[in-house]
């Protein structure tokens, strides 16, 4: 049932935001917005306030200020400044314009996606995204500690990193303090906030595009409204605050603004305009400085073709020096922290240039449909989008040629330092970097449309032709509401109630305990460790390209002394998920449950077998519950003591168009290796007690080769998929103390045959038997005690008229006992003795390797049977010599 109560409530918290931003920044925005500006001083009011509310705080910590204390007194300081500039110069309710109206009209479908996810969640809250754990703790620390508070690493408590790496190398970055500003002055804590804040300095992205069209590109009013109206419903804009990306949303709404007075740099002389247009500047540096590229590269092209067009009386020399002054006035602890660790940064996002599965499409940066979702799949709904993107891009170029036509040379400016850095990206291979620059560049491919559309109207009488496009604006801004709203709908994970309660979860367990974070998802682990700061954890060691920063964020490397470590780690309690599936691969024991809430398990010690690394989560087909590997999966096995049979099920899917070769290891030995095209599969092997540590083992699949299904299928998963494990299952050595003969076709003897056996068949008198497939095949059985030993074997070699005499190398525990002759064309009884020093106590494995093998339907015209077949099997019978030989009593046929 929809809640009408908390809906008002997150309606009033959303305005109480912009509030404390316009009341932050009106006061300053009045002395700053003079002149031809003074119309702005309204709009860039809640833009100057967070300005404000990200520099300032700054200088109180370093004078020994929390942002706590901070935040409330430049709050009361610039509130009261703002209140009696509203008194002296109050709005007057006639001024108001009706385009004004449109234009806070278009702030609204920007706050769309947070609000539409806060409202399912049911509480406030932020999505459950790295980007945004990596602002609100350093923010939630900020609250009560300076920069002058020392911090040191402690690797039982990974958040102790995050924290000394933010605090040691000043990283004095603007959304910090804004954050925890906010918490201070609404009194919300900034995990809670920080969706709702990074969507209110999303909406003002509409309001930048506009007067940057109004200032830099010299549109009327009423295609400015319109190219706000497309920003606004942009989804390629609107994505990045719903994955918790306050400086790159924030940053965009700087950066646009600033780009679009750009011409204006050259056109005033007063003073009060280079601070105005230096508190821009700051703002991208303090949001996101990685932009400022942008701003330099644009200044630098339109200043080459306004200097030699229309001289000017001072040199762009000297005015970008006055501006980058009057920035860094403002705010000098962005270059500080580049001049100390510039290199490290460039360094460090170069190393995760390709976590995005390919180069975006057109249509996607369009906003026509989610990123990486589209699929050119031949359905209508395809080639519709596909149409309209090309009648868009037919609009944008019809854009640029009037701009270029009427040498519009800060458009061309603008264009081309966006085309460079994409030719750049694309040169080398910098596919994240392709994207950001493609989704920031949609602001200036929504200019020339909208500069395309107005040319086209002017110059084309037909009515028909009119009336079309604006059709196809009207669908283009549906498809982006669409395609915003659907992403908002689709399982946004957020910062639920049984996460923020884990806390409370773990009182009931002793201080000095250690607990596993049992997560697959290195985003989720950082936030575990973030509510669970005071306690002692251990992380599984998942990583990603931007969940990194817990671990290292400088250099990239993993600290492995953050991860659990299965050779030194002891394991008090694990944390996990409550399992999706009643069922899963394994069959774990699990200790004792000490606590549960909705959505976690707090469990005793480790559960035995564990799936380490390398898997993704379970799912489930008509055939049942299987978890696709990756490139290298482990399991942690904690048995010793006894021997055991390790049973492995799964399937090579028939996405690979040749063998995969699949290796499995114990500790670092291999103990067997399967290489095949797409087939179900059985795999056993033997893991005694002298290979299995006392305290856990760890069990590798390792694989030649992996699929990326979205390049398959053309579907959206980009997962690196391996193979799918539907089984992994530990046989104690006790199911195999109770025969000294094994029945190798009876199927009730199954558990003793391992790899290599064919499915079981029955002669005409009822004997069963199998073939082995392949070269060689392996059984186990089990011994009491330890003496020499003889082993009888009824078997029949594959003959054919060209046949080889067939010969069977056999091996016991590793090692050759004899090599035996099959000469005989029918079923034989042969015998082998097996001296003491190849045998063990307990399971012993037994392998026959054959000379050759062949398939009957290349040897035998009248055969369909595609098998590689060696040789027969009717028993096989392992016993001591006082107890002589074969007791059977059985009819066997002489064929």
């Amino acid at each position: 049932m929809f809640n009408y109560m908390f809906c008002i409530e997150l309606i009033c918290f959303y305005l109480i935001l912009y509030t404390i931003l316009f009341f932050t920044g009106f006061g300053v925005s009045s002395l700053l917005c003079r002149g031809q500006n003074e119309q702005y001083r309204y709009w860039l009011a809640p833009l100057i306030g967070a300005l404000i509310l990200s520099i300032l705080p700054i200088y109180f910590s370093i004078l020994g200020i929390n942002t706590s204390i901070a935040g409330r007194v430049i709050f009361l300081l610039f509130g009261c400044y703002s209140v009696l500039s509203l008194i002296k110069a109050p709005p007057v309710a006639g001024t108001i314009k009706a385009d004004s109206v449109i234009l806070a009209l278009t702030i609204l479908p920007a706050l769309i996606p947070s609000l539409t996810v806060i409202l399912k969640a049911g509480c406030l809250t932020s999505t459950l995204e790295s980007y945004s754990a990596f602002i609100t703790i350093p923010a939630d620390h900020l609250l009560q500690n300076t920069f002058d508070h020392s911090i040191a690493v402690d690797y039982n408590k990974p958040v102790t990193n995050l924290l000394a790496e933010v605090v040691g190398n000043h990283e004095y970055f603007g959304p910090f303090f804004l954050t925890a500003a906010l918490a201070a002055i609404s009194g919300t804590p900034p995990y809670k906030l920080y969706l709702v804040s990074s969507a209110v300095l999303a909406s003002f992205l509409p309001l930048s595009a506009f007067i940057a069209a109004r200032e830099g590109f010299g549109l009327q009013r009423k295609w400015a409204l319109l190219l706000s109206l497309l920003v606004s419903t942009n989804y390629s804009f609107f994505m990045w605050p719903m994955i918790g990306q306050m400086p790159m949303t924030g940053g965009m709404a700087y950066l646009v603004l600033t780009i679009g007075f750009i011409p204006s740099f050259f056109e005033s002389e007063a003073k009060v305009d280079y601070f105005f247009y230096s508190a821009l500047i700051a703002g991208v540096l303090s949001m996101y400085w990685i932009l400022i590229p942008y701003v330099v590269g644009v200044y630098l092209l339109y200043s080459f073709f306004r200097f030699r067009l229309h001289p000017i009386k001072s040199t762009p020399l000297r005015i970008g020096l006055k501006l980058a002054i009057g920035s860094l006035i403002i705010n000098p602890f962005t270059l500080i922290f580049l001049c100390l660790h510039g290199a490290e940064m460039v360094t460090t996002t170069s190393q995760f240039s390709k976590n995005i599965p390919r180069y975006p499409y057109l249509e996607e940066i369009l906003g026509l449909g989610q990123h990486f979702s589209m699929t050119h799949d031949g359905t209508m709904l395809s080639y519709a989008i596909l149409g309209i993107t090309v009648f868009l891009f037919l609009l944008i170029s019809i854009g640029c040629y009037a701009r270029f036509y009427d040498k519009d040379h800060f458009f061309v400016s603008v264009l081309s330092v966006f085309l460079l850095l994409a030719c750049l990206f694309y040169s080398m291979d910098f596919s994240y970097h392709f994207y950001k620059n493609a989704v920031i560049g949609a602001f200036v491919l929504l200019v020339a449309l909208a500069a395309g559309l107005s040319w086209s109207l002017a110059r084309f009488q037909f009515v028909v032709v009119k009336y079309s496009l604006i059709a196809l604006i009207c669908l283009f801004v549906s498809l982006n509401m669409v395609t915003m709203v659907s992403y908002s709908l689709t399982g946004r994970r957020v910062i639920g109630d049984s996460l923020t309660s884990l806390a409370k979860l773990t009182e009931v367990v002793p201080p000095n305990s250690l607990i596993l974070v049992n997560s697959f998802d290195p985003t989720q682990e950082a936030w575990i460790s973030y509510f669970l700061k005071d306690r002692k954890l251990k992380l599984r060691g998942s990583v990603e390209a931007w969940g990194f920063w817990i671990l290292a964020p400088f250099s990239g490397n993993p600290n492995p002394a953050f991860f659990f470590d299965p050779h030194s780690d002891s394991i008090d309690y694990t944390l996990s998920h409550r399992p999706r599936n009643s069922a899963d691969i394994i069959r774990p024991e699990r200790h004792q449950l000490v606590a549960a809430n909705q959505d976690f398990l707090l469990t005793g010690g480790l559960s035995d077998p564990f799936l380490f690394k390398g898997w993704h989560p379970a799912e489930e087909s008509d055939s049942g519950v299987y978890r696709w590997t990756e490139r290298e999966s482990t399991v942690l096995i904690g048995k010793s003591g006894e021997d055991y049979v390790l049973k492995i099920t799964g399937e090579i899917p028939l996405y690979y168009d040749k063998p995969v070769g699949v290796q499995f290891s114990l500790n670092g030995e291999s103990v067997g290796r399967l290489e095949s095209g797409p087939v179900r599969f059985t795999r056993k092997y033997l893991l005694t007690k002298e290979n299995m540590s006392k305290m856990y083992n760890l069990l590798s699949i390792d694989l030649d080769s992996t699929f990326y299904p979205d390049r398959i299928m053309n579907n959206a998963d980009t997962r690196n998929l391996g193979i799918a494990i539907s089984s992994i299952e530990l046989q104690p050595e006790e199911m195999f103390r109770f025969s000294d003969l094994i029945d190798v076709g009876n199927i009730a003897f199954d558990k003793y045959l391992m790899n290599g056996w064919s499915f079981n068949e029955v002669l005409q008198n009822s004997t069963t038997f199998r073939w082995v497939e392949g070269k060689d095949a392996s059984l186990t059985v089990f011994l009491q005690s330890v003496e020499n030993m003889k082993m009888e074997f009824r078997a029949l070699p594959f003959r054919y008229s060209s046949s080889p005499p067939q010969e069977a190398t056999i091996y016991i525990n590793g090692d050759i006992a004899e090599r035996v002759l099959l000469t005989h064309d029918n079923w034989q009884v042969y015998n082998v003795d097996i001296p003491s020093e190849l045998l063990r106590e307990g399971l012993n494995g037994i392998d026959f390797v054959f000379r050759s093998a062949a398939s009957p339907s290349k040897v035998f015209e009248s055969s369909d049977d595609p098998r590689s077949l060696s040789a027969a099997f009717d028993y096989i019978r392992l016993y001591r010599p006082s107890q002589g030989g074969s007791q059977l009593d059985r009819r066997l046929s002489e064929n």
